[in-house]
């Protein structure tokens, strides 16, 4: 008959077959997500930065030639006599013509075409230090006061000679955007005027068409369907063309990046995501000029960055959903026909034999059809752990693989145990040196260790053993021994390993020569209730193994003539288990 631990044992398996593949499956997708997000945000931040770098400089050339014009203009005498005339002057018909359009597109002229021609830098005027405009390139304006002008903002901003202040608003000019440019004129005196310099009282302002930024700003290419940069004044209004909305009105721009830019003592550049002026969810970057008096954002919709891992992750959730109702149908069956065995077996009373070899043949086959899906989902978590660099993704992926492993041995034991049973345990003898194998042994599970602190000592009293066994299978008896003392140590200790060359006697063995191994460890020792049925199946009071390994291992050694045995230290601190094999056919 099946008892009901086998059948639990069963059960588990196909239950953590499929949370195995469910586990996969989510952290496929989020790797694959994570992929294409770092992708996306590698390219919008070279998108923000090179722009911004791109516009930081157009703005620094616009500024140099407007602050050459400045200089140059302040030392005109012309242009010294104009803004020396008192206010009478100034409204006298004559003096208007004479300051008016002609004398500035002269002087401008004088210094070269680069202003006059220029299809980006328009209304260049001075104005005095209450925003009165006394020479224009608009004669409409002469007179007047700038529409835009605010005296404690622009005059007490741009009083130091040589620095532009410049202005990112939505200024109306022929329903364009501009962006202006205030310098201070150097103001000029006689050589017999002994009163210093303490101020400027006149600035130069000019407009800068924002289409000079189109190329760098409305070039989408390789953005996506929502993609789009743009800039952002230090008032939090866009002043570029948007996307998704009709420039006509002001669009406020009170995002993330742009309240880091302005809001923090030196301007901070912002990423992630974020809810932009629409209220909708992106993926963005930013540059920030406060120094200027802008931010570029470079952004994207977080929908249009994720639509294609979200539809591979409901694909494949359709295919685990799919795959967990076979596989649960699966498991139903296969239980329900268990039990329907078990019940068929005690109403006719059959031999206990004869039930027992029903039951290792099933198991056999359960555990050799549980163990084809096991490896190809463990290789495939060991190479999607390669791949990844988050760390608590990494993590994840260890469980997955412990765990797979674990169900690995664990099938592996299965097999093992009913090839014991049933009498086809297959030993394949070949000469190897012992103390090799050993030693491969302790550094595979050196290398392994991670939340432990195990020294491995390693003894060896005859120099090399050269052993005529099954190889595999006596490294399956140390590590199995091996592995046991690291699980009954706590933290940190010690597992002392010695090979001893002995004579034959009736503890021992039957052959005349023994190799005798023993591995010592000062861990918790083989509790007392334990000892009498240590070597028996599912032996176990720990829930770190299922009993099996010793039971395998004794039957390892006893199928090549050699004894094993175990007890607890006389020191009361660990434990000791040892084996002997003969020394036939061997130097």
């Amino acid at each position: 008959m099946y008892s009901n631990n086998k059948i639990k044992i069963i059960a588990s398996l196909l239950s953590a077959f499929i949370i195995l593949v469910g586990i996969i499956i989510i952290l496929s997708s989020n790797i694959a997500n994570d992929l294409l997000k770092e992708r996306i945000e590698n390219q919008f931040l070279s998108e923000s930065f090179g722009r911004g770098e791109a516009i930081r400089s157009l703005l620094e050339i616009y500024s140099n030639q407007i602050n050459h014009l400045a200089y140059r203009l302040s030392s005109d005498d012309d242009i010294r006599d104009i803004l020396s005339a008192n206010e009478q002057e100034r409204h006298s018909p004559s003096f208007r013509e004479y300051s008016g359009l002609s004398i500035l597109e002269q002087k401008i002229g004088e210094l070269g075409t680069t202003f006059v021609n220029s299809t980006y830098i328009k209304n260049i005027k001075i104005m005095d230090r209450n925003g009165n405009v006394l020479l224009s390139s608009n004669p409409s304006e002469i007179g007047k006061k700038a529409f835009y002008f605010d005296n404690e903002k622009h005059y007490s901003n741009a009083t130091n000679y040589g620095v532009t202040n410049i202005e990112l608003n939505k200024v109306r000019d022929e329903n364009r955007q501009l962006i202006v440019f205030n310098v201070p004129l150097r103001e000029q005196h006689n050589a017999s005027d002994k009163k210093e310099n303490s101020h400027n009282n006149y600035l130069i302002s000019a407009s800068l068409d924002t289409n000079s930024f189109n190329k760098i700003l409305l070039n989408r290419k390789g953005l996506g369907e929502s993609g789009e940069v743009y800039l952002v004044n230090s008032s939090k209004v866009m002043v570029s063309e948007s996307r998704f909305f009709n420039n006509t009105n002001p669009i406020a721009v009170d995002t993330l990046p742009v309240r880091q830019c302005f809001e923090s003592i030196k301007g901070k550049d912002a990423s992630g995501v974020y809810n932009d002026y629409r209220n909708i969810p992106i993926i963005g970057f930013s540059y920030c000029a406060k120094d200027l008096g802008f931010v570029l954002l470079a952004e994207i919709d977080k929908s249009e960055v994720l639509q294609p891992t979200d539809n591979l992750r409901n694909t494949m959730v359709i295919v685990f959903v799919i795959s967990g109702f076979i596989l649960i149908v699966i498991s139903i069956v296969v239980i329900h026909t268990l039990l329907t065995w078990n019940k068929k077996l005690e109403s006719v009373n059959k031999q206990l034999q004869s039930q027992d070899k029903m039951q290792r043949e099933f198991i056999n086959i359960a555990a050799h059809e549980l163990k084809t899906p096991i490896q190809p989902v463990l290789a495939l978590t060991m190479h999607l752990r390669e791949k990844t660099k988050n760390k608590e993704q990494i993590q994840l992926l260890d469980v997955v693989i412990r765990n797979a492993q674990r169900l690995k041995k664990l099938s592996d034991d299965i097999l093992d145990v009913t090839k014991i049973e049933s009498n086809s345990l297959n030993i394949n003898k070949e000469q190897f040196i012992l103390d090799e194998l050993i030693s491969d042994t302790i550094k595979d599970f050196e290398s392994n260790l991670k939340d432990k602190e195990i020294k491995f000592e390693y003894h060896n009293f005859n120099n090399a053993h050269n052993l005529f066994a099954d190889k595999n299978r006596i490294g399956q008896v140390i590590s199995n021994i091996i592995g046991n003392s690291v699980n009954f140590i706590n933290k940190e200790g010690t597992i002392s390993i010695t090979v001893e060359k002995k004579k034959n006697n009736d503890s021992i063995g039957d052959k005349k020569n023994v190799v005798v191994v023993s591995v010592k460890d000062n861990g918790n020792g083989i509790d007392f209730e334990m000892l009498p049925k240590l070597f028996t199946k599912f032996a176990s009071k720990s829930f770190q193994g299922t009993g099996l390994g010793l039971y395998i291992s004794k039957k390892i050694v006893e199928a090549h003539g050699g004894v094993f045995w175990a007890g607890n230290n006389n020191d009361g601190t660990g434990a000791t288990f040892s084996f002997s094999l003969p020394l036939e056919n061997s130097d």
